[in-house]
């Protein structure tokens, strides 16, 4: 039989994943995201909008750790 997860269990689950992102934008204009982690070599995924016109990005893990990021694609829809 099968039961749906709590939510506290995907939470638990999904949580090291999930990234918040700060956006340096030109301008001295700056942005606030998320996105989360799409493999194990550390590419993350967001929406097009937090990094455009992005100068320097910063993400912050789940454990508090925070990473200096390069965008290496887009795909605006």
């Amino acid at each position: 039989m099968y039961s749906e997860p709590k939510p506290t269990e995907i939470y638990k689950k999904y949580l090291p994943a999930i990234v918040t992102i700060f956006a340096e934008k030109t301008g001295n204009k700056k942005s606030l995201g998320s996105g989360f982690f799409i493999s194990d070599d550390g590419k993350i995924i967001t929406c097009a909008h937090v990094l455009e016109n992005v100068t320097k990005v910063t993400v912050q893990t789940s454990d508090k750790t925070y990473l200096i990021k390069n965008i290496i694609g887009e795909n605006k829809i």
